[in-house]
């Protein structure tokens, strides 16, 4: 029911497209994106448009139709991270892309239309808006401060240690400042690189699943398995080479977004955004569910 293979994880002698995978990466069927190298432009005056150029691909998380990240082996998040990386790396090499999204839907409210555990690979070649504003965010703090804002979030979140959800060795959980939604969660790198294509694989993988599936886990036994969707942010394909100074002051991360709450009309209307639960009970939530420890909640706003 799927296109060929582009990728696999399986048992030695197991012929492409047949039983044996553990992870397994196919051509999106649904691709809103297509690779067309001779893409349009049209201009009427003020109004412009393009083909939508990319990759879209699917990557299945296991066989198991059943098992979500949150319950799979630790060696499976491994593998699934890998195929991140695989994917991400291959579709570096093609100069027609822009910029890799790598995301996770979960939940029919979050926009997952398979039931089937899977991520999906936006290979688009376009700028997104939302790392426009991050990058512009990030080079501004750079030009006054001298330093990485993720970076110095990272030492500040972990001075003041509320906001804290869990960290190890190589990556920081946390609850941000200005969380928008109730329990959105970041997970960063505490090694400064721009690109997640530079991960570690040998070092920084292992960290990495365990810093992510554990988070899940506390949002499905915490929670009771909320739909939620996460997303690696990270720089520009080719960036670095136009661009030196993107090394610098970006700093690639992953953000989970629960739908807890729905953005409204003054949401929308203002892009302001209410969040009924302080990110510093959010954090404790989320640690004391790691840690087995008792569960707290909150419902009071405040404006940050």
């Amino acid at each position: 029911m799927t296109p060929p293979e582009v990728l696999a994880y399986r048992e030695p002698g197991t012929l492409p497209d047949a039983e044996g995978w553990s992870v397994r990466v196919v051509p999106n069927l649904y691709a809103a994106f297509r690779l067309e190298p001779n893409g349009q432009e049209r201009r009427e005056g003020r109004f412009w448009q393009r083909d939508a150029i990319g990759n879209c691909e699917v990557l299945i998380s296991s066989p198991d139709h059943q098992a979500p990240t949150p319950l799979l082996p630790r060696s499976q998040v491994e593998q699934i991270i890998q195929s991140y990386v695989d994917r991400y790396r291959h579709h570096r090499q093609n100069p027609a892309l822009r910029y890799v999204l790598i995301l996770y839907n979960h939940g029919r409210p979050a926009g997952a239309s398979l039931e089937h555990p899977h991520s999906q690979l936006y290979a688009v070649g376009l700028v997104p808006p939302s790392f426009v504003e991050e990058l512009e965010g990030a080079r501004r703090f750079f030009g006054s401060e001298g330093e990485c804002v993720f970076c110095r979030t990272l030492a500040d979140e972990r001075a003041a240690a509320s906001r804290l959800v869990f960290q190890n060795d190589e990556f920081v959980v946390f609850a941000p400042y200005a969380a928008r939604t109730p329990f959105e969660t970041w997970v960063v790198p505490r090694r400064h690189r721009a690109s997640f294509a530079d991960l570690d694989t040998a070092r920084e993988k292992p960290a990495f699943a365990e810093a992510l599936q554990l988070t899940l886990r506390a949002f499905y036994e915490g929670l009771n398995d909320p739909p939620y969707n996460y997303y690696i942010h990270s720089a520009l394909l080719r960036d670095n080479v136009a661009d030196a100074s993107v090394e610098d002051v970006y700093h690639w991360h992953l953000e989970i977004v629960p739908k807890l709450s729905v953005a409204a009309g003054f949401e929308l209307g203002t892009g302001i955004w209410i969040n009924v639960v302080k990110p510093e009970d959010s954090a404790a939530f989320l640690r004391e569910r790691i840690s087995a420890g008792t569960v707290r909640d909150s419902s009071k706003a405040t404006v940050r």
